[in-house]
């Protein structure tokens, strides 16, 4: 599952994106978004910014949004980059050692 905490207060996260009515897909709307967002290693302040500055009304075409959005997500490299060990062999046999 997500591990998105299920308690998640709907009230200010309705009002961070704009959402004038609580619908009974608000949970599972919010679920997908963090979920979306920590698979992709998007930013939370730009992608909420992003979101507050969609003219969902006006703009049928979302295409430019989907391709900023995209933009703000790390790359395939980067995700790499970022999930690589920092611990130097020396360290990791030490740790080894101290464990057994």
């Amino acid at each position: 599952s997500s591990g998105i905490n299920a308690e998640w207060p709907l009230r200010p996260g309705r009002k961070k994106l704009g959402l004038l009515n609580e619908n009974s897909s608000d949970a599972d709307l919010f679920s997908k978004l963090f979920e979306t967002m920590r698979e992709t290693h998007s930013d939370f302040t730009t992608t909420f910014l992003l979101l507050q500055s969609a003219d969902f009304l006006e703009n049928a075409n979302l295409d430019g949004l989907v391709d900023q959005m995209l933009r703000n997500c790390l790359s395939v490299e980067e995700v790499k980059k970022t999930l690589k060990p920092t611990f130097s062999k020396s360290d990791c046999a030490a740790l080894l050692k101290v464990s057994q």
